[in-house]
């Protein structure tokens, strides 16, 4: 076996770690650019979705608030929208109307007609007349 002298280990060591080091060195200007390239992918991934959102809201409006399909409707009782005689009826089998008088409804008698004069009688607008005041 071949003994390696400590200055070949240390290259060794320095050329394998080189090859996993990164190419470029981090710097302040890399660090602001990174991160304006991901607040960009993020606002457009954002407007796509607010965009995906309104659209299947409108959607979903459209399919929950339009009209029922007429032919899914059962069928119901027919409506009768006039009712006509016969034309071969008889002219003498028709009853002749009668309007009868309706009887008046009892009321409570009428009261006499009270004469209008220009003075009210003496003591009817006088508060003091009334034993109920004192």
């Amino acid at each position: 076996m071949a003994e390696f002298g400590e200055d070949e280990v240390r290259s060794a060591f320095e050329r394998a770690q080189q090859d996993y080091l990164p190419t470029g060195r981090t710097t302040a200007e890399s660090v602001i650019a990174r991160g304006a390239r991901v607040r960009a992918r993020r606002r457009a991934v954002a407007v796509a979705g607010s965009a995906a959102a309104v659209v299947g809201v409108l959607v979903g409006g459209v399919l929950l608030l339009r009209p029922p399909d007429p032919g899914t409707v059962p069928p119901g009782e027919p409506v009768i929208t006039s009712v006509t005689t016969p034309a071969t009826a008889p002219a003498s089998t028709t009853a002749p109307s009668v309007v009868l008088p309706t009887p008046a409804l009892p009321g409570p008698p009428a009261a006499p007609p009270v004469p209008r004069s220009a003075d009210p009688p003496r003591g009817a607008l006088e508060p003091s007349a009334s034993p109920r005041t004192r």
